[in-house]
């Protein structure tokens, strides 16, 4: 926040802030009555913190600091210790696997970094369904994707929200992994 002359501002809180205004996905897609791509979330969320604290960013300004935020998701984001060998267990244990992210294509591109991506079969972003989770669309993409009926697949999210509430709509088994 220093250099936008505000070191009054803490940026750990005004990236709560921020999150706070950007996350669920899905109610700003219900506001707007059609998909909306999480840039444009991100940008018009982050617009509005900033009118909040009454600080005026240029738009090319604006730009690069969503562009900086999303590159750091894709070259920074690490799994928890405990993913690689719970995949590795449930690739021995399962026909398939697969993502279903409240992402955009930058996922596939972290997915690769972390050396995770070939542990799935099946993936689906908000994105590609023009849907977030837990509207059911998404949901019922990635099923199709993956050939399988609701009472086959099992989803695990950390989300109540948006993974579990989601799957349970279609009839899905949840597990959640609660961190």
């Amino acid at each position: 926040m220093e250099d936008l002359g505000r070191e009054d501002i803490d940026p750990r809180e005004f990236h709560a802030e921020w999150d706070g205004r950007m996350f669920p996905f899905h109610r700003h897609v219900r506001r707007a009555h059609r998909f909306l791509p999480i840039s444009r979330i991100m940008t018009g969320s982050l617009r509005l913190v900033l009118k909040e604290h009454k600080i005026i960013v240029e738009r090319d300004r604006l730009e690069k600091y969503i562009a900086l935020t999303r590159s750091s998701f894709i070259n920074y984001g690490k799994p928890f210790d405990d993913a690689r060998p719970t995949l590795e267990l449930l690739k021995q244990r399962s026909s398939h696997l697969g993502v279903i992210s409240n992402a955009d294509m930058d996922l596939y591109k972290q997915l690769v970094r972390m050396k995770l991506l070939p542990f799935f079969k099946s993936n689906i972003t908000s994105y590609e369904a023009r849907s977030y989770k837990p509207c059911r669309t998404i949901f019922q993409t990635a099923l199709r994707l993956a050939r399988c009926t609701a009472d086959n697949a099992a989803m695990v999210g950390d989300s109540i929200e948006n993974d579990i509430l989601g799957a349970s709509k279609v009839g899905m088994t949840t597990v959640l992994v609660n961190r």
